[in-house]
């Protein structure tokens, strides 16, 4: 899958290299990272703070939010690559620091997660592992939050549990 800078999607034959199909979808549907790639679900999210889905299989878009929901105006774009766990996708904003949960079948916004730090977030990409969305905050913390996803614990680098 290739986004160029015009917010064009291209889905590519990995043995022939010939165009599978192309999805349009304007300034809106940039990326500048990786997005997130699952069965039946191609997701990404821009510097406008709007995030998208499409089908990966076909390019039809599933869904989108055009910010400010559910990631609120001024929060910033959105950076990293989103995730997926238990059928939640989570995605990040720049600003505000914020983790943001959106319904993996609609988009529509389910919450957010507080932590209280959000710098340098730039380098830092949210992960999954074990049934945890674990959460960079900094050069030396980490959140991992679950299950469920809304019981916070603060561990450090140490792997000693911090309050």
């Amino acid at each position: 899958y290739i986004c160029t800078t015009n917010g064009t999607w291209t889905a590519l034959d990995m043995k022939t290299g010939r165009v599978r199909w192309s999805f349009e979808g304007g300034i809106l549907f940039r990326a500048f990272d990786q997005p997130l790639l699952a069965p039946g679900i191609l997701c990404s999210g821009d510097w406008t703070s709007a995030i998208f889905a499409l089908d990966p299989a076909n390019g039809q878009l599933l869904w989108q939010t055009r910010g400010p929901i559910p990631v609120p105006l001024g929060a910033g774009n959105v950076i990293g690559s989103p995730v997926l766990l238990d059928r939640v996708i989570y995605v990040r904003a720049s600003e505000d620091g914020r983790v943001y949960a959106l319904s993996r079948d609609t988009g529509e916004g389910l919450g957010h997660l507080e932590t209280y730090s959000y710098e340098p977030l730039a380098r830092h990409n949210l992960v999954t592992a074990g049934g945890l969305l674990i959460v960079p905050v900094g050069d030396h913390e980490l959140y991992a939050f679950g299950p469920p996803v809304l019981s916070p614990e603060r561990i450090g680098l140490n792997g000693e549990t911090m309050k």
